[in-house]
């Protein structure tokens, strides 16, 4: 059995903001608009505290994100349509279908089997990047996304729908296999983490929101082979054999423990334990697990300390925007290319992560 008391317990950094850099790398490129630098920085404030790298533009990335937003845009497409993150060759402006086939169109030089992919888009009535970054970094499957560790290059862009709503697309280009977390979990809270919010609104269901404490997430890293990661499925055979959330007064919290392949969670990489109930302003806690993956026992351990007590949640989730996203809320989509078939290959499943989509891509050829 490996004991792990946290993930890079010699951290830096005790709370996200201490952990905020001045400027991400790329972030002075003349394709990179001042809202997604802020978008970044706020992203590599909670990638910090975890201890991991800083989040990253690259030119040609930006420019492959920044064409598909334009395309979403010019063709006026409806969320649904958003959501599945392909492109029509008849329709203006198009530069590729998928997300592959738009990098190459960009000249992005991505060595096939040594990178993998996050792509991700968001629907949502957010006028700000970073205030739905905050929102829906409180979803345990997004979570796998914003703290993807080894990060090489990346690209994010903002647009608004003609039905008003605004979207953001997001492009995250990784090493595999990911040595920041390929043998240490992440874990988020992190150890020593101050100021952790005490609760979040679910964001599985954004037009039936339910407050609980904030989720702690177990991120165990990137499968390093070269095959698909299939949807729904749990490529590292990640276990909850037990866990435990108590305070330094042996008062104990109720989780509810999500993995993947559980058919709701949307998780690939991580396992997941939900407070049932928002935790208590100014109380440090310990959540304490035993996980199994890739056939191994694992001990996990983080001790953190909740903030003041404002939840992170969002009452913008209008009536006419549930109807507008209706049976998208809950069918996000995770697709990997067939290796086979390089860029043309892929599966698809439905459902996983609310108004919201994304794919592990992992190229091959």
């Amino acid at each position: 059995m490996t004991f792990i008391t946290a993930l890079f317990a010699c951290q830096d950094f005790t709370t996200a903001e201490e952990a905020c850099p001045t400027e991400v790398p790329g972030e002075s490129l003349d394709n990179v608009p001042e809202e997604a630098a802020k978008v970044f920085r706020e992203m590599s404030c909670h990638r910090g505290v975890a201890g991991i790298s800083s989040a990253r533009f690259d030119r040609k990335v930006q420019g492959a994100t920044v064409a598909h937003v334009d395309y979403i845009e010019k063709n006026a497409l409806a969320p649904l349509q958003v959501l599945d993150l392909h492109e029509r060759q008849d329709s203006p402006g198009f530069t590729g279908v998928t997300v592959l086939d738009r990098s190459e169109a960009a000249k992005y030089d991505f060595d096939p089997d040594g990178y993998g992919l996050w792509e991700a888009v968001w629907i949502d009535t957010f006028a700000d990047g970073v205030d739905r970054f905050n929102y829906w970094f409180q979803d345990p499957s997004m979570r796998e996304v914003y703290l993807a560790s080894d990060w090489l290059d990346g690209g994010y862009a903002e647009g608004q729908l003609t039905t008003g709503e605004h979207f953001a697309y997001l492009n995250m280009w990784y090493a595999r296999p990911r040595g920041e977390s390929a043998d240490r979990p992440i874990v988020y809270p992190a150890d020593g983490q101050e100021d952790v919010p005490t609760s979040a609104s679910e964001p599985s269901d954004p037009c039936n929101l339910e407050d609980v404490g904030i989720p702690i997430s177990v991120i165990v890293g990137e499968d390093p082979g070269t095959g698909n990661v299939e949807p729904g499925s749990n490529p590292f055979g990640i276990e909850v054999v037990a866990a435990s959330l108590r305070t330094e007064k042996d008062d104990y919290v109720q989780l509810r423990n999500k993995v993947p392949g559980d058919g709701t969670s949307g998780l690939t990489y991580s396992a997941v334990f939900v407070p049932r109930f928002p935790l208590e302003p100014k109380t440090t806690y310990l959540f304490e697990a035993v996980l199994e993956w890739n056939d191994e026992s694992h001990e996990v351990s983080s001790s953190f300390t909740t903030g003041t007590g404002e939840a992170v949640r969002i009452d913008e989730f209008t009536p006419e925007l549930c109807a507008l996203l209706g049976g998208a809320l809950g069918a996000g989509t995770l697709t990997v290319p067939d290796t086979t078939t390089g860029t043309t290959g892929g599966t698809t499943e439905t459902p996983t992560t609310g108004s919201s989509s994304y794919r592990v891509v992992r190229p091959g050829r």
